[in-house]
C-alpha cells in the first residue's frame, strides 16, 4: 500500500494533530504506511503520541508563523534553508503522497513537496486567515494535486481561491467513537462536586476561543444559579501567556468564583464523562474535534454558530446555539439546561446520534483512501 508523509509546520498538539493521528490509525489498519514529519520545537507530546501509536516520525527544524519575535525572525530569514532540508528529507523518505496538514499557512511543506517532485494533497481547516496568508496560499495552491476541507464552511471560505479542475473533498474531523462513548462518571485528579453542575470547555488557550465571552457567560450565570461551575481544560503555550494573563486579570477584577482552569490533560475522556454540558464560545472554527468528541460522549452542547456546528447540530436539534459573542443567550441556554434535566437528557441522546452518523474515524479514513487513490491513479501532469 501507499506510503503517506503527513507534514506539519506546528508540533504543538491541537485539533489538526489529533485529527491526523486518528486518521493514521485507520489508514495503517488498512495497509497504508503513514510517516509523520513535524518541527523539533514543542514536539515532545506529539512525538510521544506517535511512539505510543507505533507511527514512525521525523523531526526537522521548521519555524512557524507567529507573533513571537525570535521565531518570527527565524521564519523570515531561515525559511529557505528549512525548505531545503525538508526537500532532502522527502526525497530520502520517498513517500507516494505528501499530505500537507494543519491549514493554508503550511507554505513550506507545500513548496518542499513540489520541489522534491512529490505529489501532495493540502488539508484545509480554516474559516479565517490574515490577508497575507490568503494571498500566499493562492500563489502556491496551484501546485497541489487536490484539497481536503475539514468542513463545508472551510470549502466556502476557500472556494474561489482553489485552482479549477483540481479535486476537492469535504471530510469532517474523525473521532474514535468507542473511546469517546457515553459512560458513568470516573475518577480524575480534579474533584467533581456532585452538588455542582459542570460546564466543560476543551481548548488550547488563545483569542480565537473567545474566553472573554466564556468569562462573561460565567458571570451572568452566577447571578441566577450558584451551583453552575465552568471548567476550561487545555494548555497555555508561551505565545499565549499574555492572553491568559489578561483573562485571569478579568476574572480577578470581576471577582468571578465559578471558573477553573484545569491545564492540559493527556486523557480528557473522564473529564467529559464527569461534566454536564459542553460549551464552545469560539469566534472561528471549521470542524472542531473537541466539540465532536464531547458530542460523542453524549454531552449536551451549547455553542456559538461557528464552522459546521450549525449544519450538524441544528438539523438534528442537537444543540443550543447563539451568535458569536452573545454571552447573554449562551448563559440563558446553560441555565435552561440546568433547570430542565429532561431536555438535557434528550440532547445527550441527540449529541451521540449526530457523532455516530457523521464523525466515525473509519468513515473518515474510507473517504481519505478513496481520495488518495484518485490522486495516485491520476496521470502525472505539470502543475
Amino acid at each position: 500500500m501507499a506510503k503517506i508523509a503527513i507534514v506539519f509546520e506546528e508540533a504543538r498538539i491541537g485539533g489538526p494533530q489529533i485529527y491526523m493521528l486518528t486518521l493514521a490509525e485507520h489508514l495503517s489498519a488498512c495497509g497504508y504506511n503513514p510517516v509523520f514529519i513535524f518541527p523539533k520545537e514543542n514536539s515532545a507530546d506529539f512525538a510521544a503520541r506517535c511512539t505510543e501509536l507505533g507511527f514512525p516520525f521525523r523531526t526537522v527544524r521548521l519555524s512557524r508563523i507567529t507573533k513571537e519575535i525570535r521565531v518570527a525572525i527565524r521564519y523570515v530569514f531561515c525559511s529557505w534553508l528549512e525548505v531545503l532540508y525538508l526537500v532532502l528529507l522527502l526525497r530520502r523518505e520517498a513517500p507516494d503522497l505528501v499530505y500537507v496538514a494543519g491549514g493554508s499557512w503550511q507554505f513550506k511543506a507545500a513548496l518542499s513537496a513540489k520541489l522534491a517532485g512529490k505529489r501532495f494533497v493540502w488539508h484545509l481547516n480554516d474559516t479565517y486567515v490574515p490577508k497575507f496568508i490568503h494571498f500566499a496560499f493562492k500563489l502556491i495552491a496551484r501546485f497541489a494535486r487536490g484539497f481536503v476541507c475539514a468542513s463545508g464552511e472551510t470549502l466556502g471560505y476557500y472556494k474561489i481561491d482553489l485552482p479549477k479542475g483540481k479535486p476537492v473533498k469535504v471530510i469532517s474531523s474523525p473521532i474514535d467513537l468507542e473511546k469517546f462513548s457515553p459512560s458513568v462518571r470516573s475518577a480524575t485528579d480534579f474533584y467533581f462536586d456532585e452538588s455542582k453542575f459542570h460546564i466543560m470547555t476543551v481548548a488550547n488557550i488563545s483569542p480565537v476561543k473567545d474566553l472573554e465571552t466564556l468569562i462573561s457567560v460565567a458571570d451572568l450565570v452566577a447571578q441566577d444559579e450558584k451551583a453552575i461551575h465552568f471548567l476550561v481544560l487545555g494548555p497555555v503555550f508561551s505565545s499565549q501567556l499574555n492572553y491568559f494573563n489578561s483573562i485571569s486579570e478579568r476574572i480577578r477584577k470581576k471577582d468571578i468564583k465559578n471558573v477553573t482552569f484545569l491545564g492540559p490533560k493527556s486523557y480528557i475522556v473522564p473529564y467529559l464523562h464527569n461534566s454536564d454540558v459542553y460549551l464552545c464560545t469560539s469566534r472561528n472554527e471549521s470542524s472542531p474535534i473537541s466539540v465532536w468528541e464531547a458530542m460523542a460522549t453524549g454531552l449536551p452542547l451549547v455553542s456559538t454558530r461557528v464552522g459546521d456546528i450549525p449544519n450538524f447540530a441544528e438539523s438534528e436539534q442537537a444543540a443550543l446555539l447563539a451568535d458569536v459573542g452573545n454571552a447573554k443567550l449562551l448563559a440563558q441556554h446553560i441555565v435552561f439546561l440546568y433547570r430542565n434535566p429532561g431536555y438535557a437528557r434528550l440532547l445527550r441522546h441527540r449529541s451521540r446520534r449526530v457523532a455516530e452518523s457523521n464523525f466515525s474515524a473509519a468513515r473518515c479514513a474510507e473517504f481519505h483512501m478513496e481520495f488518495f487513490t484518485k490522486i495516485l491513479n491520476a496521470s502525472p501532469r505539470k502543475s
